[in-house]
């Protein structure tokens, strides 16, 4: 098939050259070129790209699977596929994998060998994609990445340093903000109790106890969560106590210790305050019971019902999540808007009143990958890397951001207007918006926003200088690769017996010394050997 095909793209790109030559000589050069077939290399190196007029490629099919956050897929009749398709010249076939089960889905599909033609990767230092990355498995996107129309000069280094793996790109990330984080809360509820925005783990300790026992949403019934969290399916980490942490003077996932060596957070006294803190919680009945089967979307199908008020959590969840909440309220209050119930505070900031720091992400959530074993020749590879770097073009980044003019959003005064059909953006152009590769950090078109999406902008730039990052963000080690998840699922899983009282500090402990005995020792030694 792929021999067939090889001869029709010979015959393709020859008759495009010729043209080309054609056109060029009476018309000189042309702005609309795409990324072309690489014909000359030196030890492996791409030098030189070949160019053809974007008019004269003809479509490409390709398959394509990223994350679905949103409770349901975009119909295949939804506007923006046809629309994505005329943008990159392709036909994409786009599978929609709810996040919960994506990183399962991924790795058996790693595994079985029947992978897409490129698809995210989420879990990029996880064993499953660093053993594949190593194996060969992906085609190392390193030298071809400067050759790309748009991405080469959309990536910024920092972004690119962390997201590579033995000084290599065997995925392209996608950017994201630093600082997401913070905590949100039910305004009305503060408002109605006469409290204050809670910023630090004491005053959300006291806005739980509030929530839980005040009957905030005065309806006579015990039956509100005062803080509500969940925990991670893959390596059942617990939501929000990364920000507890550090709050508490800790680092972010690992830091240096007084002898300077790279040590993960649960090594800090500062992650044993943490595991106080939500022990109290728990203790008292003022985080939610059940915490340790909650993940993902149920935590804002609990919040949508007014079961719950308060967490930790990514702030722009707060514009995206909670439409059905709305809609209820203005049942009654047809003026009503978003943040007239819900607000965020940045942090949790410091406990004791010191440096504000907040934890920081890589910069990328994820990245897509390039398999060989479905993009056999390196022509092929780079047809699909084209329609990559297309996403990243002034107009998929509008189409993507925005959805579609005079359906999804206004032109006003040059900057975008999101309708007032909130539910039809969510459902038709959300989901796109995972094959942003730059573009949520930099659409093409700025926009009027809502005020809620304005202040989280405001909060992403505004808080980026305050970011702490995980120190082992760009260092590969081989043990994690291959069993971190595992190691990390021995501690967290310990903390949450804690939390619960099933386990005691001294049982707690004995998880650490188990996780050290069990490879972390090697983890912490490989780590460091890189600094």
């Amino acid at each position: 098939m792929f021999r067939t095909k090889g001869v029709k793209r010979f015959l393709s790109i020859l008759c495009t050259t010729i043209l080309l030559v054609i056109i060029l000589a009476g018309c000189g050069s042309t702005d609309e070129q795409v990324l072309g077939t690489s014909d000359q290399k030196d030890n492996g190196t791409v030098t030189e790209t070949k160019t053809s007029e974007k008019e004269n490629v003809a479509p490409e099919k390709a398959s394509i699977m990223i994350p679905l956050y949103s409770a349901e897929a975009p119909p295949k009749d939804s506007p923006i596929y046809g629309m994505i398709n005329e943008i990159t010249k392709a036909e994409l076939d786009i599978q929609f994998i709810p996040s919960d089960s994506y990183n399962e889905k991924i790795n058996v599909a790693i595994a079985s060998n029947e992978l897409p033609d490129t698809f995210v990767i989420t879990d990029f230092k996880g064993s499953t994609f660093v053993n594949a990355a190593r194996s060969g498995m992906f085609w190392d996107m390193t030298d071809y990445l400067p050759h790309t129309q748009y991405l080469s000069k959309n990536y910024d280094e920092v972004t690119l340093y962390n997201a590579s793996l033995d000084g290599r790109h065997y995925m392209l990330p996608r950017s994201r903000v630093l600082v997401r984080n913070s905590v949100n809360y039910r305004v009305d509820w503060l408002e109605k109790l006469g409290l204050e925005a809670p910023s630090t783990p004491d005053e959300i300790y006291e806005v739980a106890k509030a929530f839980a026992e005040q009957d905030p949403d005065e309806n006579g019934i015990d039956d509100t969560i005062g803080f509500i969290t969940g925990v991670s399916p893959s390596n059942s980490s617990i939501g929000g106590l990364s920000n507890i942490v550090v709050a508490y003077g800790g680092p972010f996932v690992w830091g240096e210790d007084d002898n300077g060596e790279l040590k993960p957070n649960f090594f800090f006294p500062a992650y044993k305050d943490a595991l106080e803190w939500y022990k109290k919680l728990y203790d008292e009945g003022l985080l939610n019971k059940d915490f340790a089967a909650v993940s993902g979307n149920r935590i804002y199908e609990i919040m949508n019902a007014e079961q719950a008020g308060l967490n930790i959590a990514n702030c722009d969840e707060l514009v995206n999540r909670f439409d059905p909440l709305l809609k209820l309220k203005a049942k009654d209050n047809p003026d009503i808007k978003l943040e007239d119930i819900f607000g965020f505070t940045a942090g949790p900031l410091s406990n004791n009143g010191g440096e504000i720091k907040l934890p920081a992400g890589r910069g990328f959530w994820g990245g897509f990958a390039f398999p060989k074993t479905t993009l056999e020749t390196e022509d092929r590879m780079l047809e699909v890397l084209n329609i990559v770097d297309m996403f990243d073009s002034p107009e998929a980044k509008d189409l993507l951001r925005w959805g579609v003019e005079g359906i999804h959003y206004e032109r006003v005064d040059g900057k975008a207007k999101q309708t007032d059909d909130i539910p039809l953006y969510t459902k038709e152009v959300d989901p796109f918006a995972q094959l942003l590769v730059t573009g949520r950090l930099t659409p093409n078109t700025p926009g009027i926003l809502p005020f809620m999406s304005e202040k989280v902008e405001i909060y992403y730039a505004d808080n980026a200088k305050h970011a702490l990052s995980d120190l082992t963000g760009p260092l590969i080690s081989d043990t994690a690769a291959q069993k971190g998840a595992q190691l990390e699922k021995i501690v967290n899983d310990a903390s949450i017996k804690y939390i619960m009282g099933i386990i005691d500090l001294t049982e707690w402990e004995k998880s650490i010394e188990e996780w050290q005995k069990q490879g972390g020792d090697d983890i912490i030694r490989e780590y460091n050997s890189q600094k």
